[in-house]
């Protein structure tokens, strides 16, 4: 009796040893099949944010087209007696002084990073080595903690 309940152990450990080989088989593959719809997600997402950021360089393309049309309008709206623009200036006035600021507007959208990168030379400054501190010395100290710091302080307790 003892040696048939023994040989009906073994053989149902052996199942379970297949049965969890089989598990880990399926793991893995689903683990695989994870990383692959992960994978193909992420390019779909990537598709759609080139077509929105293609939406909004055509919207912005609009906007700068029409803000010299509305800068212009509200300018000409104004009443006469303000003595904002120069007497008689008229449609003509009016449609010149459009085209101008939108050849302004165009050829400043076309050339805005070397325009910003040299206002960036403009407003660098160099700090001395070591001199300064401010706001990046603190975020240094605060990263070079001593190994034995354990944040007790930032989460109210005691030190």
């Amino acid at each position: 009796m003892c040696q048939h309940s023994l040989a009906n152990f073994e053989r149902k450990m052996g199942q379970l040893v297949v049965l969890n080989e089989e598990l880990n088989q399926k793991i893995k593959l689903n683990g695989r099949y994870k990383d692959s719809l992960s994978t193909i997600l992420s390019l779909e997402d990537s598709r759609n944010s080139v077509r929105q950021n293609s939406t909004i360089q055509k919207l912005t393309y609009l906007t700068i087209g029409y803000l010299p049309i509305g800068l212009m309008t509200a300018i000409f709206a104004i009443p006469s007696d303000q003595n904002v623009l120069i007497p008689r200036m008229g449609l003509g006035g009016f449609v010149v002084s459009i085209v101008g600021l939108f050849a302004i507007t165009f050829t400043v959208a076309v050339f805005i990073e070397p325009i910003l990168s040299s206002f960036g030379k403009l407003t660098t400054t160099r700090r001395p080595p070591g001199g300064g501190g401010g706001a990046r010395s603190w975020i240094s100290l605060r990263h070079s903690r001593p190994s034995s710091y354990n944040g007790d302080l930032e989460r109210g307790g005691a030190e």
